[in-house]
């Protein structure tokens, strides 16, 4: 604080990082915020969805515990070996599967509107202006186009005779700005729908559609194809039975990964 005189010394970037070092929130303070209130509110609510986000990892959520009740209730109950008891928690079962897939598909969708309306303060990472962008196509994330642009540049410096200054330039450009990180966050995302193989598929499911991807039955695999302005990516093909999810739950996922050009971004 002494040696840059109470100011920031990183041209009025803030980070935010949580005690394991992962990295949370890393921003601007804009020209026309000249106090940092809009920033202040923009780490308050990383920190919030954050530790919001830990709470559901580890702990128990308000459905899942009504499942468990439910289950217990039945447990209980037994010995009376009653069919219309087994009826009605069939039927409670059913209804709880179907709340917990409109829950999670909510999240996502929650997930990636939160991304997509995070204007307010400019990542350090984005190096496009919102118009170009907007001609270009949507992006899987804010700033995916700038570090795909980061990545492309120190790719074909490795591999092609570029003379000093454009090479300087490339460089200098790379080094003075910063990849976004929201690459990793959505690979986690990606990972976590897969982490279950009985789940995977509806999970999985339902970040794709998140992302405008239609779903179709195709035999006993169900198909979600990309819309047409998500140049590049592919369709992909779910299983539909818990024995084949279970199988290929981890595999899918960083094949989703790999399709969706992630591996090379930070």
């Amino acid at each position: 604080m002494e040696k840059v005189g109470r100011k920031n010394p990183y041209a009025g970037a803030v980070g935010l990082f949580a005690p394991n070092g992962q990295q949370v929130l890393r921003a601007f303070k804009k020209p026309d915020d000249p106090k940092g209130k809009a920033l202040a509110q923009i780490c308050f609510e990383a920190a919030n969805s954050f530790m919001s986000g830990l709470a559901a990892v580890h702990g128990w959520e308000w459905q899942h515990l009504q499942e468990a009740q439910a289950r217990l209730l039945r447990n209980n109950a037994r010995p009376n070996n009653s069919t219309e008891l087994d009826e009605y928690m069939e039927q409670f079962d059913a209804e709880m599967v179907s709340k917990d897939e409109q829950i999670e598909n909510l999240k996502i969708l929650l997930e990636i509107e939160k991304h997509k309306n995070s204007s307010v303060a400019r990542t350090v990472g984005d190096i496009l202006p919102d118009k170009l962008k907007e001609q270009v196509g949507p992006e899987l994330y804010d700033g995916e186009f700038s570090d795909r642009l980061r990545f492309f540049l120190l790719s074909k410096l490795a591999s092609s005779d570029t003379d000093e200054r454009t090479e300087g330039f490339v460089r200098a450009l790379v080094e003075k700005t910063s990849y976004s990180g929201r690459s990793a966050q959505l690979t986690a995302q990606i990972k976590q729908a897969c982490k279950d193989g009985n789940q995977m598929p509806k999970q999985l499911g339902a970040l794709l559609i998140g992302f405008g991807f239609t779903k179709t039955q195709e035999g006993k695999h169900i198909k979600y194809t990309p819309p047409a302005e998500l140049f590049g990516l592919i369709s992909e093909v779910l299983p539909s039975s818990p024995s084949d999810s279970q199988r290929g739950g981890k595999n899918r996922g960083a094949e989703v990964i790999n399709h969706f050009g992630l591996k090379g971004l930070k």
